[in-house]
Formats: structure tokens, C-alpha cells, sequence
């Protein structure tokens, strides 16, 4: 079973889902949309990225329009495996776990 309840904030400012949709705009441009399908979060950005939440699994899925635009965690999207392990300075790393090195929270 997914998330029962969510509190979403953008921007530190609390915002609620009217009849389970949200769309967030700036200057008066849409900048994206949330919807509660189910159980389930999604976080939808015209031509550029969806994300998808069910209280334990996160999905985030590029437009084919930002197809190899990406990096970090999530991938760069341009379909060679041997590339994934990108370190935040751009090199190539040699494992999971030192990927894992580069990206975490250093207190």
C-alpha cells in the first residue's frame, strides 16, 4: 500500500492536492503539475521529467526531448550502460558504492 497521506511543500510553503491535482506556476507559466492517481504521486513536467512516488519506490522518467541532458544519481538517459557511474566532477567511478562516496551528504 502506498503513502496514505501527503504533505507536499514547494518552496517551504505547504500546498494542498484540490481534487487530487496541483499545478505550480511562476510568473504565470506552468512549471509543472502533481497528480494522486491511487496510490501513487506523480510529479509531471511538460517535455522535460516525470516522477513517480508510491510511498516506497521513486521512479523519475526524461522526456525524450532532454534525452542524454542528465546526470548524477538518476543516470544520464543516452542508453550506454558503461557511463552510469558519473561522479559529480564528471569522471568515471568503478562502483556502486563509490558513487555512493561521491553524492552523500558530508556533515
Amino acid at each position: 500500500s502506498g503513502p496514505k497521506k501527503m504533505n507536499i511543500k514547494i518552496n517551504g510553503a505547504a500546498k494542498s492536492l484540490n481534487d487530487k491535482e496541483y499545478t505550480h506556476t511562476e510568473g504565470g507559466q506552468e512549471i509543472f503539475k502533481i497528480y494522486k492517481w491511487g496510490q501513487t504521486y506523480n510529479i509531471y513536467s511538460f517535455l522535460k521529467v516525470w516522477i513517480v512516488y508510491d510511498g516506497h519506490f521513486v521512479e523519475v522518467v526524461p522526456a525524450p526531448s532532454v534525452k542524454g541532458q542528465h546526470c548524477g544519481m538518476c543516470g544520464n538517459y543516452n542508453r550506454n550502460k558503461k557511463d552510469e557511474f558519473t561522479s559529480k566532477a564528471e569522471t568515471l567511478l568503478t562502483s556502486a558504492q563509490a558513487m555512493v562516496e561521491d553524492y552523500k551528504w558530508k556533515c
